[in-house]
């Protein structure tokens, strides 16, 4: 777990320094985080906190871990899955992309049209069919300070997912959606679409 200050840009503080806390955000399994949920940015750290020895004790779809430090805001990470045994094989997936026509201009409250499809690519973006780990939707950019509902988690069914009761509620003018998966899979960011009043 890699969390680097940014200032309001979003460009990076090579130079802050300080202490950044650690902790559980969404909490489905009601489990406990354990390892050193602290650390100290040094100037020789580049802006970086860095964690390795991060656990949670129970299974749930959809943690997310929170980073908080004096001074900066807050950092949420994309939603993960904490499995009872071994994680799923990535079967080849490094990361996502869509088919067919993304979400465009749509009513506030009303379900995104088209809805999201998503397909999980491997080397040479061929589409990886056995990847069989949870993919996740969240909103990226957030102009309007809306909040997604609807089904926000899937499995791949031969290698694709589609979303199709994803809803926002305050109108804005270029909202982007935000897919990740499991592992080191690289994500897949919408293009811009409006959420009209």
């Amino acid at each position: 777990m890699r969390v680097i200050a940014v200032d309001a840009s979003n460009r990076p503080l090579t130079s802050w320094t300080g202490t950044v806390v650690i902790s559980l955000g969404s909490n489905p399994g009601n489990g406990t985080l354990a390892g050193a949920k602290s650390y100290y940015v040094s100037s020789s750290d580049g802006g970086i906190a860095q964690w390795a020895n991060l656990s949670i004790d129970t299974p749930g779809d959809g943690y997310t871990l929170r980073a908080t430090t004096a001074g900066l805001g807050d950092a949420i990470s994309d939603p993960f899955d904490v499995t009872a045994g071994p994680p799923p094989p990535l079967a080849g997936a490094t990361g996502l992309g869509f088919l067919g026509p993304q979400p465009g201009a749509t009513r506030a409250g009303a379900v995104l049209s088209p809805p999201l499809q998503v397909e999980v690519l491997g080397y040479g973006g061929v589409r990886v069919t056995g990847f069989t780990g949870g993919i996740w939707v969240i909103i990226g950019s957030n102009p309007g300070g809306g909040t997604l509902s609807g089904t926000r988690r899937l499995v791949a069914v031969n290698g694709v997912a589609t979303f199709s009761d994803l809803r926002i509620d305050i109108p804005g003018r270029g909202y982007t959606l935000r897919v990740t998966g499991g592992g080191n899979m690289s994500a897949a960011i919408t293009n811009p679409f409006d959420i009209t009043p």
